[in-house]
């Protein structure tokens, strides 16, 4: 439906100025990737305990998917746009949908701004299918004290005020940042913005952790066969069934014979 709306509002833009023409959407990899996020817990599943490796059907035909919207509802470029770029396109009333993090809303607030009052956010959409959910990918910054600092106690401190609610509620309204004391979204000012009820709904329902614990050591590896077979398919240099299967043989040599012994193991999907 999302793309499907995406494209109306592609088509609907054909008529003004060269200037003025409005791409669907923007993002830092392509327009609403849903692969990136809503199918990585079930078509690439992580398990240490397995040695067989299956990348679930639905990876393909979302990455297929998305490879056609370059140049439909995305312009051609998008695969080269940071996280910077999107947001700027966007920023500058060129595109009618983003994916970004929450620090992207209060810079649509800013008073420079061209859409400036004029958004609204969402959770992602779901699949169809009695076990569709949402699922948006759960980022967040690490706050931890070295073993070998010679000053932990004054370390920890630090790390109690940066996470206390004060300086939580300073940063969500200030930064953007996402609070992660429930509490907070129904006090002061963030229970008056709208944003940050979406933001709850977004952690409570949707949020899915990347499998960086699962895979250990090895998440950099998996990080990048992943990103890497994401990126041949959107640019064309490879087809979706060829950069997926290529993705398989790179997940056995995170197997017994990785640097670390540890094995993974990707499920099709439902399982």
């Amino acid at each position: 439906m999302l793309a499907a709306l995406a494209l109306t509002v592609t088509r609907d833009s054909m008529g003004l100025r060269a200037s003025e023409h409005k791409t669907a959407a923007s993002g830092p990899i392509a327009v609403t990737p849903s692969f990136e996020i809503r199918d990585w817990p079930r078509n690439l599943r992580t398990d240490l305990r397995g040695a067989t490796i299956t990348v679930a059907l639905p990876m393909v035909q979302a990455l297929e998917r998305s490879h056609r919207w370059i140049g439909a509802l995305s312009p051609p470029d998008v695969v080269r746009h940071l996280e910077d770029d999107s947001l700027r396109i966007w920023k500058n009333g060129d595109a009618a949908f983003m994916r970004n993090w929450p620090y992207a809303y209060l810079e649509s607030m800013q008073p420079e701004s061209s859409i400036r009052n004029r958004i609204g956010v969402t959770l992602r959409p779901t699949e169809d299918g009695p076990n569709a959910r949402h699922a948006d990918v759960l980022g967040g910054f690490q706050l931890m004290v070295s073993k070998q600092s010679s000053h932990k106690d004054a370390a920890i401190e630090l790390l109690k005020f940066l996470t206390s609610p004060e300086i939580q509620g300073v940063n969500a309204a200030t930064r953007g940042y996402a609070p992660t004391r429930p509490a907070l979204y129904d006090s002061g000012a963030l229970k008056s913005n709208p944003f940050y009820a979406i933001l709850r709904d977004v952690l409570v329902r949707g949020a899915v952790t990347r499998p960086s614990t699962i895979a250990g050591p090895e998440y950099d590896r998996l990080s990048t066969f992943y990103f890497t077979a994401v990126r041949q398919t959107l640019t064309g240099k490879k087809s979706a069934a060829v950069a997926v299967a290529e993705l398989e043989k790179e997940l056995h040599r995170l197997g017994p014979n990785s640097a670390s012994n540890r094995r993974i193991k990707a499920v099709p999907a439902g399982n």
